[in-house]
């Protein structure tokens, strides 16, 4: 399976002398690399030849989707951020980033009725996609009122969702990768602590001022 990102946005965001946006695009680089780890027989329980190939082209689908839904969310968040102001294109990229999730989500349930899945996980990733959605209207309607000082304090939330969207991302992928052998409690743990370090590197970073 493989997974590409266009190189102009690559480039975009390597040639920027931010610290925070660098150590993003490793992170987000760094999740493109796990996929191919991903054990597709440990998440899917399949009662016949069909079911599997269904089953595996289904969880393949699902994991472009929500990893599509990290690059979009993250170049989103971190480019209102760097700019100073929401615009427009930020919020596009935060609807295709809802929409990613939510694809990958919907199919990741369905592979799960012939398997299980963590309550834990669940809950986290329902709640992830819900915070997306708010996010989301609430920067359309932000933008549409059009007030500078809203819209320039706007990334705030959006790194807090951004955030709390790691939470399930992060513990998902623990989850998924049968060399660590992780439980749902303990991914969600270390999950945590992820998104809590990340979040006071962000916060302690100042982007760089445009000139």
């Amino acid at each position: 399976m493989v997974f590409t990102i266009p190189t102009g946005i690559i480039s975009e965001i390597a040639s920027d002398k931010s610290t925070v946006n660098q150590t993003v695009l490793l992170f987000t680089l760094w999740q493109l690399a796990s996929i191919p780890s991903i054990n597709h027989d440990q998440m899917l329980k399949p009662k016949g030849e069909a079911t599997v190939w269904d089953g595996v082209f289904m969880l393949g689908f699902a994991t472009i989707a929500i990893t599509g839904a990290l690059v979009f969310y993250t170049i989103g968040v971190f480019a209102e951020r760097q700019s100073g102001t929401l615009k427009l294109s930020h919020i596009v990229l935060f609807y295709l980033g809802l929409t990613c999730d939510t694809t990958g989500t919907a199919c990741m349930s369905f592979i799960a009725q012939n398997g299980s899945q963590s309550p834990v996980h669940a809950t986290t990733g329902a709640l992830a996609i819900i915070l997306m959605i708010v996010h989301a209207v609430w920067a359309t309607i932000v933008y549409s009122k059009k007030n500078p000082t809203t819209l320039a304090r706007f990334h705030r939330l959006s790194i807090g969702v951004w955030l709390v969207w790691l939470v399930p991302y992060i513990c998902g992928m623990l989850m998924g990768i049968p060399a660590l052998a992780i439980g749902p409690n303990l991914a969600l743990g270390i999950a945590i602590g992820i998104a809590i370090v990340i979040g006071l590197i962000v916060y302690r970073c100042k982007p760089c001022a445009r000139t």
